[in-house]
């Protein structure tokens, strides 16, 4: 097949920053390369991201993007403008795959010909799923079934061409280590962008009441904080300082590299992800990672999180809507860091669970998907033959 994927305009792809869906799209695109198929993979253009062809068989096209802001319709803005050079710039191929806003119905619109569009549906929509119907998708995958409810919600008929298919980690990276983790378990990692929506204000203020009880308790925040990165600038960062005691917080610049981000996981005791965003998390990649690592893993009581977390079991989830969130989560970590036992039962059956989320079995489902695609866009070019 001719498969084109398409990232969005603010972030780029390894060995470029990105994020969490862009890397995975990369680590598809390439399988999907490796696997036979004709794959080009567009992105936003970076320094570090040479054009051309890569050791596994996939052609990188760069394309001109833009620094994401606070405004959210001036980023709309520049979805549509990055969607418009794609859009004139996209080869014709058998399935066209991508998670930007605009370019479904931009495609629609001036390049219908380009072949049939598979939407990944990567964030909670925005009322957008009908457009996408009438601008002729005919097929949408989404990243958890919290996401796939939203669409039926908005959109019954975008929902009957709907598959929940879940992220992928590299799960031969993110294993647990071979020597045993210290069983003081006192250092917490968060992997992830410093930004409000991911409650870092309740973390910090759990981990300062903690700090009290266990004096050597540590929390490390790793991640971008910058606004063009998605963070919450420098006056978010210095309100979370303000929140900690002397001694406890600790920022480390992003890591995109996943091998040292692994390690980095590897100093942990502990990972929590307290997301408060309602309709911003649609599946969880970083609490996955970690999950993978064999780090008892907390997690806020969004919906996303349970396609692989069974509270309890895989890992704890605590009450981000609770009327004392900030206690509600000191209480799990506290549970983790007194009971050792009940940590690593958590460890070792999050890592059993994160190692079923492979790159390998992931492609092949959207592989399957896209030849279902391709099939019934044959049918119907054959069916208008006939009618003509």
């Amino acid at each position: 097949m001719k498969i084109t994927v398409v990232t969005g305009p603010f972030l780029s792809v390894p060995p470029a920053p990105c994020g969490a869906v862009e890397r995975v799209w990369r680590d598809l695109s390439g399988e999907f390369a490796k696997h036979g198929h004709d794959v080009t993979l567009i992105s936003r253009a970076h320094r570090k991201l040479p054009a051309g062809r890569t050791d596994e068989g996939l052609n990188v096209h760069p394309i001109k993007g833009s620094r994401s802001g606070r405004s959210m319709p001036l980023n709309l803005v520049k979805d549509f403008f990055y969607g418009l050079r794609v859009a004139l710039a996209i080869r014709k191929s058998d399935v066209i795959v991508t998670n930007t806003f605009c370019l479904p119905m931009i495609l629609g619109v001036i390049r219908r010909g380009a072949g049939p569009v598979h939407v990944h549906v990567a964030r909670m929509p925005k009322r957008q799923m009908n457009l996408y119907v009438w601008s002729g998708v005919k097929q949408f995958s989404a990243l958890s079934t919290a996401v796939a409810v939203e669409i039926e919600k908005e959109s019954p008929q975008a929902k009957a061409l709907t598959t929940v298919i879940s992220n992928p980690i590299r799960t031969g990276v993110f294993k647990p280590p071979s020597t045993r983790r210290d069983s003081h378990r006192r250092q917490i990692i968060y992997t992830g962008r410093i930004h409000p929506e991911k409650g870092l204000g309740t973390l910090v203020k759990a981990a300062t009441v903690l700090k009290k009880e266990f004096p050597d308790l540590a929390l490390r925040l790793i991640g971008p904080w910058e606004v063009e990165d998605g963070g919450g600038g420098q006056s978010y960062v210095d309100k979370l300082k303000s929140y900690a005691v002397p001694g406890l917080l600790e920022f480390r610049e992003a890591i995109y590299d996943r091998e040292a981000l692994r390690d980095a996981l590897y100093e942990g005791d502990i990972y929590c992800y307290p997301s408060v965003a309602e309709r911003g998390e649609t599946f969880g990649v970083a609490p996955l990672e970690a999950l993978g690592t064999g780090l008892p893993t907390i997690v806020s009581n969004l919906a996303c999180f349970r396609d692989f977390i069974i509270d309890g079991e895989s890992g704890l989830v605590f009450d981000h809507r609770c009327a004392d969130p900030v206690k509600a989560l000191a209480d799990a970590l506290r549970r983790v860091i007194s009971d050792e036992p009940f940590a690593d039962r958590l460890a070792k059956s999050g890592a059993r669970t994160a190692a079923t989320f492979t790159i390998e079995h992931v492609a092949e489902i959207y592989e399957k998907k896209f030849s279902e695609l391709l099939v019934r866009n044959e049918s119907m070019k054959e069916r208008s033959r006939n009618t003509a």
